[in-house]
Order: structure tokens, then C-alpha cells, then sequence
């Protein structure tokens, strides 16, 4: 009997509201003393980094192109013109040559000549020289002393000195008459006895001035 007691005192307690969350005897609701467990789990930490962008921008290793392009040089030379002169310009800015200390000076032709001595008008008009001029060829004697001096007229009065002996005066009409026949005639006096020489000296004035000059007429020559 005595283990019955003990027995039947806990299906009492059982049978009176024992459980939890049941209903009392007077009909109120057992309150739920149970709790819902904690939600522990935690969101896992977003551990992905962005991947570091090591894309480096390429380097600009284009160089310009030189410029190696030289500018043209300026192959355009003057050339000297002094061909068959002595002195004068040369065309490029400079000289052909001077002449000798001498008296003598360059003439339009690039020659150098003695100039002409001013003398009088009939200067072989004297007794000794129209000697010569009677007794003598000196109109040959004069076209080949020019002839050989073509291009010098102070050699070519010198020729007709040596070969006449006319005066000093006299030679410098005969030498003023050859500078004129190189000045304009050359060509056409190369040969004395061309037919063009003479019209060529007239209409040049070669022989009115030695006329005005000498004081011998040339009427007869030409």
C-alpha cells in the first residue's frame, strides 16, 4: 500500500493540469512559456573583393615622323660672261680683269685701250705728214695694221706709226678710226677688201670723223 500512495498522488498532479500551455480549471489558458530558439545564424560576410583592375593602358610608343625632307638648294650659278674680254663686269657681279697702269682703259667691248688724245681738227694737214699720206699707200698700210691688231686699237695706231711715220697728231685720227671700225664694223671689215667694209665704216661715222680729225678727205676711198 505504501508504494500505491505515491503512484496515485503523480497521476493526480498528471491529471490536474501537469502539462504546460494546457488550460487551467477555471478555463484559462495556460500561458506558453516556451520560447522560439534564437535565430543564430548569421548571414555569411560577403568576403569577394572586386578584382583590382591591372589593365594598364598601353603606352603611346608611336614617335612622329621626322621630317627629313631638305629644303632644295639653289643649284642656279651665275657664269662669268668674259669671253674674248679683258676687263669690265662680268655679269655676276664681279670683274673680267682690269687693265694695266698704263693710261689705257676699258672700252664698252671689255678692251683696254688707250684713249684717244684730243688734237686738233686737220692734224695731217702738216707739211711732213701729208708727205707720208702722198707718197705712200696709207689707207692699206692702216686696214692691215687693224686687221692684226683687230681687238686693239692702241697696238693698231702703233702698227701704222712704225710703218708710216706720220706724227703723233695724225696716228691718233688714224687709231680713232680703227677703235670705230672694231666698235661696229668688226664683222664686216674681218676681211679689208669685203665689199661691206667701207659702207659699214660710213654709215658707223668712222670716216667723217677722221675727216673732222686728220683733215684729209676719204672721198676717194670709199
Amino acid at each position: 500500500m505504501k508504494n500505491v500512495a505515491p503512484v496515485m498522488i503523480s497521476l493526480a498532479l498528471m491529471a490536474c493540469g501537469g502539462s504546460s500551455g494546457g488550460t487551467a480549471d477555471n478555463g484559462t489558458p495556460t500561458p506558453d512559456t516556451a520560447q522560439p530558439a534564437p535565430d543564430t545564424a548569421q548571414p555569411a560576410p560577403d568576403t569577394a573583393q572586386p578584382a583590382p583592375d591591372t589593365a594598364q593602358p598601353a603606352p603611346d610608343t608611336a614617335q612622329p615622323t621626322p621630317d627629313t625632307a631638305q629644303p632644295t638648294p639653289d643649284t642656279t650659278t651665275c657664269t662669268p660672261q668674259c669671253d674674248g674680254k679683258q676687263c669690265g663686269a662680268d655679269g655676276c657681279g664681279s670683274t673680267c680683269g682690269t687693265c694695266p697702269d698704263n693710261g689705257s682703259g676699258c672700252d664698252e667691248n671689255g678692251q683696254c685701250v688707250m684713249p684717244t688724245p684730243p688734237v686738233p681738227s686737220g692734224a695731217c694737214t702738216n707739211a711732213a705728214d701729208q708727205a707720208v699720206i702722198d707718197n705712200q699707200d696709207v689707207e692699206t698700210i692702216a686696214k692691215d695694221c687693224a686687221i692684226a691688231n683687230l681687238t686693239d686699237a692702241s697696238k693698231a695706231a702703233q702698227c701704222i706709226k712704225d710703218a708710216t711715220g706720220l706724227s703723233d697728231p695724225c696716228i691718233a685720227c688714224f687709231q680713232g678710226t680703227v677703235t670705230c671700225g672694231i666698235t661696229n664694223c668688226a664683222f664686216q671689215c674681218l676681211n679689208p677688201d669685203s665689199p661691206d667694209c667701207d659702207p659699214c665704216l660710213e654709215s658707223a661715222g668712222c670716216f667723217s670723223e677722221f675727216e673732222t680729225c686728220s683733215g684729209v678727205s676719204t672721198a676717194d676711198n670709199n
